[in-house]
């Protein structure tokens, strides 16, 4: 059996140089991680709000805790899912009531927080809920070339 050496290349041109295949890049975690996802989300919508304006009001804590009461006095009642910052599968995701109901803990915490969908598209038939997961290379950006898998 060959040996195999498992390294983790942080240099891109220490890659193009040595003809390294890489199954991470440095920093992509950013894009996995829902919490910097938010913060991105909300960004966007801050910077293009009439273009943004397709995916649920999000709220990342500890920073956007006053945000987060204030649009909770404007609406009436509404419905927030409450998911932990570094969790996953489900584990530790609940729903409030306005955000009176969310404990103090979480207002300290790594938190995101986003208006509850009350009707999402789900599969027809089954009535499933589901995640669509799109892949994108990029390889030259000019002009544009990309693979979607």
């Amino acid at each position: 059996m060959d040996k195999c050496k498992l390294i983790f290349i942080l240099d891109p041109e220490f890659v193009s140089k040595t003809k390294t295949i890489v199954n991470r890049i440095a920093g992509l975690n950013i894009v996995s991680n829902k919490l910097y996802m938010g913060q991105i989300f909300s960004r966007l919508e801050w910077l293009y709000e009439y273009d943004f304006n397709f995916c649920p009001k999000t709220f990342v804590m500890p920073e956007d805790h006053e945000a987060l009461k204030s649009h909770s006095k404007k609406n009436k009642a509404p419905i927030y899912i409450v998911k932990p910052g570094f969790g996953s599968e489900g584990n530790g995701i609940f729903l409030a009531k306005g955000a009176g109901n969310i404990s103090q803990f979480t207002w300290e915490s790594n938190y995101l927080v986003q208006e509850y969908l009350g009707s999402p598209y789900l599969i027809p038939g089954d009535s499933w809920k589901f995640d669509l997961w799109v892949y994108v290379l990029v390889t030259k950006i000019n002009p544009l070339t990309a693979y979607i898998a």
